[in-house]
C-alpha cells in the first residue's frame, strides 16, 4: 500500500501533539466505498477538480488526524495533500510515491 511523508509548512495540532509532518496513505477500496464519493469532479474538459468536502473526509481517514486538524492546515499544505489524494485515484499504485 502506497504512502508518502509530507513535511508541513506550518505545524498543526493533532491528538494533542504538535505535528510537523504527516504520512498520507493510500485508501483501500473498502474505505472508498465507505466514503462513497470520489475526491474530485470532472470539469467540462474532463480534468479533475477537487471536491474539497470529500477531500477532507479522505484526509481524516488517510492521515489519521481529526477534522479539526485538517482545518488547521496551511493552504499550501492543503493544496499539496489534496492533489496527492487525487493522485491515488488517477495514478497506478506502482507509480505512487512511497516512503
Amino acid at each position: 500500500m502506497g504512502s508518502s511523508v509530507h513535511p508541513l509548512v506550518k505545524a498543526i495540532k493533532a491528538h494533542g501533539e504538535e505535528v510537523n509532518e504527516v504520512t498520507l496513505r493510500r485508501p483501500t477500496p473498502k474505505e472508498v466505498k465507505q466514503i462513497g464519493r470520489m475526491p474530485y469532479l470532472l470539469d467540462d474538459d474532463n480534468k479533475p477538480t477537487p471536491n474539497m468536502g470529500v477531500i477532507s473526509d479522505y484526509l481524516v481517514l488517510c492521515l489519521g488526524i481529526p477534522e479539526s486538524s485538517v482545518d488547521q492546515l496551511e493552504l499550501l499544505d492543503l493544496n499539496k495533500l489534496t492533489w496527492a489524494v487525487i493522485g491515488f485515484f488517477l495514478n497506478a499504485e506502482s507509480t505512487a510515491s512511497t516512503s
